[in-house]
């Protein structure tokens, strides 16, 4: 099979039990690594190893819902899904509605305590409870532009984040 196409309703893949990496190329639309791509498809659904979401130019807007699930501003729902990766244009992850962490491990990546691991993220944003940025070591800049909003000298904006920490360094 070389392409897939859902029909009315909520479709879905689950992926095969491996790492898997979907790559987004439009509304419900896209790749996965193994060699087919598919369309109208709602939900993606990752499996053992580390699977992952590539966004696709432009910009996209990852919404965590809870641990390695959520959604993406181009249709999609997914669950069982570890990294999550920005394209080109200005890519931002919201946070689920309660106290997350980010922790920058370098330029426009790091991870979140709800299980994912990004890259290519431009901008963090906090949601109710106490969100917090933790640093990386070897020194930081935090610039703060207004009420819990501002930025990180490794390429981060961020809003609605109430706790800023550096590390060593």
């Amino acid at each position: 099979m070389e392409t897939l196409t859902g029909a009315a309703g909520t479709d879905s893949i689950i992926a095969k039990a491996a790492g898997n990496a979907f790559t987004i190329t439009g509304t419900n639309a896209g790749s996965v690594d193994d060699g087919f791509t598919f369309t109208n498809i709602e939900t993606l659904t990752g499996a053992a190893g580390t699977d992952s979401i590539i966004a696709k130019a432009g910009g996209n807007a990852f919404t965590i819902t809870g641990t390695n699930a959520g959604s993406v501003d181009d249709g999609f729902t997914f669950t069982n899904i570890e990294t999550l990766t920005g394209a080109a244009g200005t890519d931002s992850i919201i946070a689920k509605a309660a106290g997350n962490a980010f922790t920058i491990t370098g330029t426009n990546a790091g991870s979140v305590d709800d299980g994912f691991t990004f890259t290519n993220i431009e901008t963090l944003t906090g949601a109710a409870g106490t969100d917090s940025i933790i640093a990386k070591a070897g020194g930081n800049a935090f610039t703060i532009t207004g009420t819990n909003a501002g930025s990180v000298d490794d390429g981060f904006t961020f809003t609605n984040i109430e706790t800023l920490t550096g590390a060593a360094g």
